[in-house]
């Protein structure tokens, strides 16, 4: 079995049985394997870069067999309301009416390959040949519920994503829920039929937690925009049942929030995108924030009952994050406070009228008046930035001149951008020939190219897995400077080896272990 690097953080396999492989593994995982995720006929190991050669050692010396055949796979019938009106367009592509379209669809049988890109997403082998169709140039938002179709695949959306994927109609089938064990009624193996239903299907979405978190309330929000959430460092451990390991976008200045009041490292916090939020204090606490241009950024500050904290300098960074010691009180989901906005799991999307609990508070100011944490720092006043990738799988896929741009020529950080990724703009990096990519395993980081040549880069609370191809990943190291960058910076790529991004992996966690150390040796 050949082991490919996928990133610095992942290694790829091609195999048959890559479901059944990906279950041994899981089992007989050793503590630095994080996870194993299996799709068609790849499979992914992830870990810490630190723990590449233990990783690649242990995998190179367990070979688990797989046995033939799928054990305890099941069939499950799943109803769908199918809108030919959606239908109409994609029919006319096919040269086929709605009717038949709906009739192939129901006609196969379909087998789970694969669960990734979003909490209980399943992709299906068995779409009948009539039915190809090529992804859609652009993603565009699919509703939660969706059953849809792409190149030879076939799948159901659980929740609110954008997707490249072509909708026939919706489901009630529920796909995942994080409150019970087994959290998906699905595994790869199994097989679905799909069945039309007459009856109208109620509006699909996931339900929000709208109950105030234990604890006693230490602030309430009285500003905020979209983007606002709890975080902490996620929850890795879970990218095989679709989850995301998710966690705050650039956890260099999360963590460094919460260094600053003597915190975990991952620590609940609260994440802002571009507009901080306004907040007024309900007890004294000791707050920490970054991300802003404002005197107090990057060290502890003091805060008095009925004080409102309210900032007018502009954001340095796209996301920056407000941190109390002790962190805040919040409920955990699968060990983590994290919020998956897309999936709708954990922590708190924050509005108006919100309050969040305080955690045990733990010290006093570690920083005297005056002093400042300015690591990581923020990009150049020229906005440039340059980031160490390494080649994706299907690098050779684009044509010449793309591959060349791809370090040569420079790109612009598109303000469109979320937790999941970002968009790039510049030069449109193109196939040799249209070809369509069976879904595979992605991390963060990854850099997808649609059909419309517009590169896109994969960030913290991206899908498990994705089917544009890949032209490169950004390493490890370099990715937090990435989410950092304002929209509008102009960011060139540079082609590095392995060896140096594992290399570039270890510095920037001696870095941040250097500051972690002062600060411990300033606690009273």
């Amino acid at each position: 079995m050949t082991w490919l690097p996928l990133g610095d953080g992942a290694l790829l396999a091609q195999v048959e049985g890559a479901a059944r492989l990906a279950r041994k593994l899981r089992e007989e995982a050793i503590p630095e394997c994080l996870d194993v995720v299996s799709s068609y006929h790849h499979l992914a190991v992830y870990f810490s870069p630190a723990d590449y050669d233990v990783v690649r050692a242990w995998l190179a010396e367990t070979g688990p067999s797989i046995e033939e055949g799928v054990a305890n796979s099941r069939t499950h019938h799943v109803l769908v309301k199918y809108d030919r009106e959606i239908i109409q367009p994609l029919a006319d592509a096919l040269e086929l009416s709605v009717d038949e379209v709906i009739s192939l669809h129901q006609s196969a049988r379909y087998t789970v390959a694969a669960m990734g890109f979003s909490p209980g997403f399943p992709y299906l082998e068995g779409l009948p040949k009539e039915l190809f169709v090529p992804r859609r140039d652009l993603p565009v938002r699919i509703p939660a519920g969706t059953v849809a179709i792409a190149g030879e695949q076939a799948g159901i959306y659980p929740t609110d994503s954008f997707g490249g994927w072509h909708a026939l109609g919706t489901t009630r089938f529920s796909l995942f829920d994080a409150e019970r064990f087994p959290y998906s009624p699905l595994e790869p193996g199994d097989e679905i039929v799909f069945e039309a239903e007459d009856s109208p299907l109620r509006e699909a979405n996931f339900s929000e937690d709208d109950s105030i978190p234990a604890g006693h309330p230490v602030l309430e929000i009285i500003s905020s925009a979209t983007g606002t959430t709890v975080q902490d460092l996620g929850r890795p451990g879970f990218r095989h049942l679709g989850v995301t390991s998710g966690g705050a976008a650039d956890w260099e200045s999360a963590m460094v929030a919460n260094l600053l009041l003597g915190n975990e490292v991952g620590a609940p916090l609260i994440e802002f995108c571009l507009q901080v939020p306004e907040v007024t204090f309900l007890r004294d606490v000791t707050m920490a924030f970054v991300g802003i241009d404002h005197p107090g950024a990057g060290s502890p500050q003091r805060y008095r009952a009925g004080e409102t904290l309210q900032f007018r300098g502009r954001p340095t960074s796209s996301y920056g994050y407000l941190a109390i010691a002790g962190g805040f009180d919040v409920p955990e989901i699968l060990g983590s406070a994290a919020t998956d906005v897309r999936a709708g799991l954990g922590g708190r999307v924050l509005r108006v009228g919100d309050s969040l609990g305080q955690g045990k508070a733990v010290s006093q100011p570690i920083l005297g008046p005056g002093q400042r944490v300015l690591w990581p720092g923020q990009p150049t006043k020229e906005r440039l930035l340059t980031l160490r990738v390494l080649l994706g799988l299907q690098e050779e896929w684009f044509d010449e001149d793309s591959r060349e741009s791809l370090t040569a020529g420079s790109f612009l950080k598109s303000a469109q951008f979320d937790r999941t990724g970002a968009r790039l703009e510049g030069p449109s990096l193109m196939l040799e020939e249209a070809r369509e990519l069976t879904s595979q395993p992605v991390v963060p980081g990854t850099i997808q190219v649609p059909p419309s040549g517009e590169p896109i880069v994969l960030t913290a609370e991206c899908q498990t897995i994705g089917g544009y191809p890949v032209i490169a990943h950004i390493i490890s190291a370099d990715l937090p400077a990435f989410t950092r960058a304002l929209p509008g910076t102009q960011i060139r790529f540079q082609k590095v080896t392995l060896k140096e991004a594992l290399e570039a992996d270890r510095l920037r966690k001696r870095e941040l272990a250097f500051l972690k150390t002062g600060l411990q040796l300033l606690l009273p």
